[in-house]
């Protein structure tokens, strides 16, 4: 009787303190998690995790609503067990996603007449202190190389491009291979904790663009600096698309999807050389970003980026 009775007694202990077999965990509270969050905390506990969406609304995008199959916070499991869990649906499930505008060409195009200057460079003097000279541009356009498939080139960010130039222009001008693109400011992709929406979505643009281009050309301004401060290359990147007789300006065409804000001006475009139906390319570039504007593209617009998380203010880990 006795050897039964510390029995009972060991039972009642060990319910009452919760303790839990080897192979069991105990579901936790998972009341304003959302749904990464949910993910982390249920396979630390050796629990498989699936969910589904409710159209009801909470404060968050896949905040928890509750669990399935009939289980609730405290509820004992088996490790390895399923767990179902109810989450809200996206609170943007109203609006949508950013996707590039057909947009016919609407932009400036190369004058093939500047293919005939001859000097990509001038110099116009030497820094006081450093007796270093100082370049300006002719607004010399010239073919550069890119192809990453053949590891030449790379595309760094939407308003930066590592590019292969002509012979004669590395190591004297400048030992970057990296240009910058005049006149454009794409939010930040580099480095991870400096990144920004819409600068994944400007990345891509570009890279796709220049993937696509069979004809690549760079052009300077005349009687601008040449470089910037980092020593990247400053040039208007025209490309020519397939089927395509003209070149297109790139600088123009992410700005007018939105991609981009007219930025760093550097005094290009100033100059009457660089113009194309009246306008300077400065003028066509705020033109493209008005044009975004009034069509509420991108930056401008009511859409959403697909890569950016809304709910943690952050890049989305699994689209980023």
């Amino acid at each position: 009787m006795k050897r039964i009775l510390s029995i009972f007694l060991l039972i009642m202990v060990v319910l009452l303190n919760g303790c839990l077999a080897e192979d069991e965990v105990r579901l936790p509270d998972l009341d304003g998690k959302v749904e990464r969050e949910i993910s982390d905390i249920l396979e630390a506990k050796e629990l498989e995790v699936s969910f589904t969406y409710m159209l009801i609304e909470k404060e968050q995008s896949r905040q928890f609503i509750s669990y399935g199959n009939f289980l609730e916070s405290g509820d004992i499991v088996k490790r390895g067990t399923r767990i179902v869990v109810l989450v809200s649906a996206t609170i943007f499930s109203e609006r949508e996603y950013f996707r590039v505008a057909d947009i016919d060409y609407d932009g400036p195009h190369l004058d093939e007449a500047f293919f005939d200057i001859e000097d990509y460079y001038q110099q116009i003097g030497v820094h006081e202190d450093t007796l270093e000279p100082i370049y300006i541009g002719t607004g010399k356009a010239f073919h550069v190389e890119y192809d990453l498939s053949q590891n030449i080139g790379r595309c760094i960010d939407g308003d930066t491009t590592r590019f292969r130039y002509p012979q004669g222009l590395m190591g004297v001008i400048t030992q970057s291979s990296n240009v910058r693109y005049f006149n454009i400011d794409t939010p930040e992709t580099w480095p991870p904790e400096r990144r920004e929406e819409w600068g994944k979505q400007a990345t891509e643009y570009v890279c796709d663009l220049l993937d696509e281009a069979v004809e690549i050309v760079l052009q300077t301004d005349p009687g601008d600096g040449i470089t910037d401060r980092y020593g990247r290359l400053l040039a208007w990147v025209w490309i020519k698309l397939p089927d395509q007789e003209e070149y297109f300006l790139l600088n123009y065409m992410v700005t007018r999807q939105g991609l981009a804000e007219v930025r760093y001006l550097f005094g290009a475009g100033e100059t009457n050389q660089t113009m194309y139906d009246g306008l300077t390319y400065t003028q066509w570039m705020f033109l493209a970003e008005q044009r975004a504007k009034d069509e509420s593209l991108g930056l401008h617009g009511e859409d959403l980026d697909w890569y950016w998380d809304y709910d943690n203010n952050r890049p989305h880990p699994d689209r980023w």
